[in-house]
């Protein structure tokens, strides 16, 4: 075996794909400038048979993104999907990319400069070629970049009306503040040449925008409602006054996202979910049904039972996610009483089985009741849109809970119910995974026991088969030369 890239034959890749309309090129394979300016020379010679082209990871330089500037130009290029460069791109990678495009317009729809090394110098080349010849574009991926709050300035002030198409904005992990988010805001609620008024998807996730960079996102979703599908802010420093500014904006302005994903955001704690709850509750719609977000994000929020009972009474939620939470037994019910919920992940929510658990009884005496255990099975009778119930590592041991859902007539859609890293050891709650399994075929139960450590004896045998002493490390495999 030869470690490292393998070196990358172009007139071999040219015959595997001709005819293709796309091509994607693994980083494992060493492509540099010279083989992509072979590779795309060869390309201009049939522009409108490729639709896409992936050759990021790929060390090509500025001889490289001349190359694909180039072939970008010719008249009737199909290009419309595009991937390029690695960290080492940066601003002379854009400018070249830039400069061999001159003043040609270019299908291209989605261009993928994630993790390429942009800095603001980048940011005003990219700017200027958003502006002349990208004015097809509609998804720009620059996550993982050096922007920062220059950067993002910079780029939206020259790009200007090159961005009216664009729907879908991924600048997650670009060291912005509260000062880029409120670039953006102005942008999307700009109706001047620095619009963006087709902004349908923004991710901003992990940068440290905090609550005042939360009160820009307000502002935007105010902007972009009902017109914004997708917004995601996870990890961004957003206490409860962020929280709640958002709720608000989303409730008042009409919103209807299909995914709302403020998760890791641990400043919110319970307060701040129920405040983001308390502002989802006053979403008003001129028509129809629905409510301001099909699917909410919140794990690793601090999401307790206050919280928990705010969200039970927002309308419209599909997909509830609050894993890694303080979520009970109580806030589990009041989750499950969402009208037409289909998903609730509550992975690792441990007070769950714990207040069951300081709730449970004796099996002998029968006239004992789990008052934590009944209110979640009274819950799941009445989820009759619930399809995915996510209760792993929840520190259930109670058999109460499978018990009630051996019957078909609790949750009756429910598909998958993942039960793993939960103590289900005892003897009790084997029968009850067994009968439930049997009257529920159809239904996937996600569990199985942990393996059984290994014994002194067992291992001792294994040394002794292979020859060895215990604890003595095997030979490192010899390696091939390159």
């Amino acid at each position: 075996m030869a470690w490292g890239k393998q070196e990358l034959d172009v007139d071999t890749l040219l015959l595997r794909v001709r005819g293709s309309r796309a091509l994607h090129l693994m980083p494992s394979r060493k492509l540099d400038g010279a083989g992509c300016v072979r590779l795309c020379s060869a390309l201009v010679e049939s522009p409108e048979t490729l639709t896409e082209l992936d050759l990021s990871g790929h060390c090509i330089g500025a001889e490289g993104a001349r190359a694909i500037g180039r072939l970008l130009a010719v008249p009737g290029c199909a290009l419309e999907r595009l991937g390029v460069g690695d960290a080492s791109f940066g601003a002379s990678g854009v400018h070249a990319l830039a400069e061999a495009i001159g003043g040609a317009t270019s299908s291209l729809r989605t261009l993928d400069l994630q993790n390429r090394g942009l800095d603001r110098e980048a940011a005003e080349a990219l700017g200027s070629l958003c502006s002349k010849s990208l004015s097809h574009l509609r998804e720009l991926k620059l996550a993982l970049n050096p922007l920062g709050d220059p950067g993002m300035c910079v780029l939206l002030g020259v790009a200007g009306a090159g961005l009216r198409l664009l729907e879908v904005l991924d600048v997650s992990k670009t060291l912005l503040t509260a000062v880029g988010a409120s670039s953006l805001s102005g942008a999307v609620s700009a109706s001047g040449e620095c619009a963006m008024p087709s902004l349908t998807q923004l991710d901003v996730s992990s940068n440290h925008l905090s609550d005042d960079g939360a009160s820009a996102l307000g502002l935007l979703l105010q902007a972009a409602a009902p017109r914004l599908k997708d917004l995601r802010a996870r990890a961004c420093g957003i206490g409860r006054a962020g929280a709640a500014i958002l709720g608000q904006a989303a409730g008042q302005s009409g919103a209807r996202l299909r995914v709302l994903d403020l998760e890791e955001n641990p400043e919110m704690g319970d307060a701040g979910c129920a405040a983001l709850a308390e502002g989802l509750q006053r979403w008003v719609a001129s028509a129809g049904a629905g409510g301001p977000t099909a699917e909410l994000k919140l794990g690793s929020c601090g999401c307790a039972d206050a919280g928990a009972a705010a969200l039970a009474r927002v309308r419209g939620i599909e997909c509830l996610a609050l894993p890694h939470s303080r979520v009970s037994a109580a806030g589990t019910a009041a989750v499950l009483t969402v009208r037409g919920l289909r998903r609730l992940q509550l992975f690792d929510n441990s007070a769950i089985g714990q207040s069951i658990n300081a709730d449970s009884y004796e099996e002998t005496s029968a006239s004992s009741t789990n008052g934590s255990v009944e209110a979640i099975c009274a819950a799941l009778y009445g989820a009759d849109a619930l399809e995915d119930l996510d209760l792993g590592a929840c520190a259930l041991a109670d058999p109460g809970l499978l018990a009630a859902l051996a019957d078909a007539s609790c949750a009756p859609r429910l598909g998958c119910l993942e039960l793993n890293g939960n103590p289900l050891h005892s003897a009790a709650c084997a029968r009850a995974l067994a009968t439930l399994r049997d009257r529920r075929p159809k239904l996937d139960v996600v569990w199985r026991p942990p393996p059984e450590p290994l014994e002194k004896s067992s291992i001792d045998a294994r040394v002794a088969a292979r020859g060895g002493e215990e604890g003595e490390a095997d030979e490192p495999p010899a390696m091939a030369d390159e």
